[in-house]
């Protein structure tokens, strides 16, 4: 039989909610994310360099495609994350996701995306590996925050730190950029964003297995 002090202390241990992470560490973890995109930048400015014509073509509609892309891809990430956070709720299904990553790429493709690269500036595929490489810092950064909370699936964790990672690649390398073809940036960067997502699933959930 169980003692009345024993009953208890198993009443508050199942009512109390779990601790959240110590502020301070929360804090340089946040402090870390901002430093990656910082690094990010810095490898694009000085690995490729910027658009000199960013002030005539910030307002041209090829432009705010790359920037709407990228930042559909960072707040649907970063929503997801948050909730992957947060083991009560229900499993966080990406197979919608990947979807849409595919049928944005075969659209790119059946628009002519292949042959339409200016010989000038980077091909197509180096562009995809540059947003895969951009989104590197970004992915380990959000990795290590993601480490402090309870989830229970390291799987959508790393699905998830990886689509968010990689939008803000994206806006990030559309400063540099000079394509202006529709199905160019839909195949290239489609093919970028589910490469970022491919190695972030390979990678980053053995990193946040304990």
């Amino acid at each position: 039989m169980t003692t009345p002090k024993l009953n208890n202390l198993i009443s508050k241990l199942s009512t109390e909610l779990p601790q959240r992470p110590v502020t301070s560490t929360i804090a340089w973890r946040y402090a870390a994310i901002v430093a990656s995109g910082v690094m990010s930048l810095l490898c694009l400015i000085y690995g490729l360099g910027l658009r000199t014509d960013l002030m005539q073509i910030w307002t041209t509609p090829p432009f705010i495609l790359k920037i709407l892309f990228g930042l559909s891809a960072f707040v649907t990430g970063g929503l997801l994350l948050r909730r992957s956070w947060q083991p009560r709720l229900e499993q966080i299904r990406f197979t919608p996701i990947w979807l849409v990553l595919i049928t944005l790429v075969v659209a790119g493709a059946v628009g002519k995306a292949l042959p339409s690269a200016d010989s000038n500036f980077l091909p197509g595929w180096a562009c995809a590996l540059s947003i895969v490489g951009l989104s590197l810092p970004l992915m380990l950064s959000l990795t290590c925050l993601s480490r402090l909370y309870a989830s229970t699936s390291a799987s959508n964790t790393a699905d998830a730190a990886a689509l968010a990672a990689c939008g803000i690649a994206i806006v990030l390398f559309a400063l540099h950029c000079p394509y202006s073809q529709t199905p160019f940036i839909l195949f290239w960067y489609g093919l970028g964003l589910i490469g970022s997502m491919a190695l972030g699933h390979t990678i980053l959930q053995r990193l946040l297995r304990w």
